[in-house]
């Protein structure tokens, strides 16, 4: 059985070659955390909404502002053309809206960069 989280992990894993989840319980260099911030489904549709987070930091340990935002705006791109492969963990995309793309720091992680991307991901059920 698939879900679409594990539908956009698997799109966010073929966009960027970081570690991705959907828990942050550690904190690598360069990671990703996707979740499932709401959305709506009927018969035919599952229209949802995601919050993709792209963290950086530098060898020093200094938040990485550049690969952060060149990340984030990767994974929106992938997310845009996702509807032209596929299956996605076993599901079909068919359309992503990019609501906004956001850089926010994290207080519980201070030496990273982190940008956020928001969106809907239109699955076909």
């Amino acid at each position: 059985m698939s879900t679409p989280t594990l539908a956009a992990l698997a799109i966010a894993k073929h966009a960027l070659s970081i570690p991705w989840s959907t828990r942050v319980t550690n904190d690598p260099q360069r990671f990703g955390r996707i979740s499932r911030s709401g959305g709506s489904r009927d018969r035919h549709l599952d229209r949802v909404n995601l919050t993709i987070e792209v963290y950086a930091s530098t060898p020093q340990g200094a938040p990485d502002t550049g690969w952060a935002e060149t990340a984030a705006l990767t994974v929106a791109d992938a997310f845009q053309t996702a509807s032209n492969g596929g299956p996605w963990a076993g599901l079909w995309v068919t359309d992503w809206e990019t609501n906004s793309i956001v850089d926010y720091p994290h207080p519980d992680y201070p030496k990273h960069s982190r940008w956020q991307v928001y969106g809907t991901l239109y699955i076909r059920r």
